[in-house]
């Protein structure tokens, strides 16, 4: 019988995990050293591995190998994964969550292994479980029998008792990385005889939003509409995508140059930005010559800094954008992005990097390579420090252009122009230079003036009317 790809594919051992390898090496040094816990919390997004990654730790502590464990072809790792071993007992929380189910628990546990070492018990979505079923679970969490262990999944571990995180072992899954899943993927189109286009690789991933299950699910879709080969135009008419997916490679053009930058299917979805984090994007191999394009909507106080081998390489201060783009000439293998996501609702950042072309390259010698500092936001008003080395350079800032901007050079108001992207630019010769930056709304002043004068007039009305 036929089998989705992401139970056919599923990881059996700890090798074949993509995108957690931070968990596997935790994982695979406390069996090593038979230092395993008693209980486990695994939280995640959905589709990153959190019950495939419980199996392979209840098959590690109850396999028979002498060397790496799990071996995956033991009589013992057979029947977890076909899910015939009495001693691995997998509970679904969101159907099993009343006090009654928990008391049928803690009576099986006082029952030791029939085969294996472990007594193990899976409960995924715990997080569902009632309150009352908490409670009864805490003390038997808190002091089970040495041969049992506990592993706990959930997508939302913010809803569980202060005091059932605290008696367990957390491991947080990320979101897969793009890359990784493209990998993936190939592998398993190389499998079964198809051929597949990167660009079709690369929509599929940008949509399966770091989920592994949800990339294999639309794979599936598309393959059971195709003979052997699969196109970008195939994954758009054989499976449900968003709009603003497909239409993020649209998304970049240079307006000051009319040269216009298609995104193709290398975006990559680097996160949701939680209120004030950090996030990290690392290269599977050092880049250079690339332009690297920022997308994202609301965040001010955005620094991007780069590294390679850990070592800063170069740091960009952006207050508030909506598209910035950076030239990397330099070899990097991390971008660091840190925001304040002031809405507090999460907002997903996009990059998307190109080689830098001639064009591009002779443009940007005309603008700042120095980036700003010292940079203050108050709402309306923001300063920082430049310092101009060398010649005359053409500054362009982050800030969208609007007629509503004051722009202060060293105290003096000066002009400046609508540039890269739409931003504010101006020149500014060789030195060290404070720039301050005032919004007001255009005919703010105007229109207080006007109504001060209709006041007066009003008054003098009035005054008139009483002598009279």
């Amino acid at each position: 019988m036929y089998q989705a790809l992401y139970r056919a594919y599923r990881p059996e051992v700890f090798s074949e995990i993509l995108g957690q390898e931070h968990i596997v090496r935790i994982l695979r040094n406390q069996i090593k050293k038979g230092e395993t816990g008693h209980a486990y919390l695994l939280c995640g997004t959905r589709g990153t591995g959190k019950t495939t990654t419980a199996r392979i730790l209840a098959k590690a502590v109850n396999c028979l190998s002498d060397g790496d464990k799990p071996c995956g072809t033991c009589a013992n790792c057979q029947a977890i994964k076909n899910g015939t071993f009495m001693d691995v007992v997998e509970i679904d929380a969101a159907s099993n969550n009343g006090v009654e189910n928990i008391r049928d628990l803690r009576e099986s546990v006082q029952y030791p292994p029939v085969l294996g070492r472990k007594k193990v018990y899976i409960i995924d979505e715990v997080h569902m479980l009632s309150t009352g079923a908490c409670n009864a679970l805490l003390k038997t969490l808190e002091e089970p029998p040495e041969y049992c262990m506990f592993i706990l999944a959930t997508t939302e571990p913010q809803k569980l008792l202060p005091t059932i995180l605290s008696r367990c072992i957390r491991l947080d899954f990320r979101r897969v990385p793009e890359y990784t899943i493209k990998e993936g993927m190939r592998r398993i189109c190389s499998d079964r005889g198809i051929s597949v286009t990167e660009d079709a690789l690369g929509l599929i991933a940008v949509n399966a939003d770091g989920s592994v299950r949800d990339a294999l699910s639309i794979l599936d879709q598309c393959l059971a509409g195709v003979q052997d080969s699969l196109t970008r135009d195939d994954v758009i008419d054989l499976s449900y995508l968003e709009q603003d997916r497909i239409m993020q490679e649209y998304l970049i053009t240079e307006t000051s140059s009319n040269h216009e930058y298609t995104l193709h299917d290398n975006l990559e979805l680097l996160t949701i930005l939680p209120t004030d984090t950090i996030r990290v994007y690392e290269f599977e191999k050092p880049v250079k010559n690339v332009i690297l394009y920022f997308e994202t909507f609301g965040i001010p106080n955005v620094k991007i800094t780069t590294y390679l081998n850990d070592e800063v390489v170069n740091s960009y201060d952006v207050w508030q954008f909506n598209y910035i783009d950076i030239p990397i000439y330099e070899d990097i293998d991390k971008v660091v992005i840190e925001g304040e996501d002031v809405y507090g609702n999460g907002t997903e950042i996009y990059m998307h990097q190109e080689p830098i072309d001639d064009d591009y390259s002779q443009r940007f010698k005309q603008l700042t390579n120095e980036h700003f500092t010292n940079v203050v936001f108050d709402n309306d008003h923001i300063s920082a420090d430049i310092t101009i080395d060398d010649h005359e350079k053409y500054v362009f800032t982050s800030i969208p252009y609007d007629k509503g901007w004051t722009v202060k050079v060293n105290g003096e108001q000066i002009d400046y122009e609508k540039v890269q992207l739409g931003f504010i630019g101006f020149q500014l010769d060789e030195g060290t230079y404070h720039i301050e930056f005032d919004y007001h709304i255009p005919l703010l002043k105007e229109g207080i003036m006007v109504s001060g004068g209709s006041l007066l007039l009003l008054l003098i009305i009035t005054y008139l009317r009483k002598k009279k």
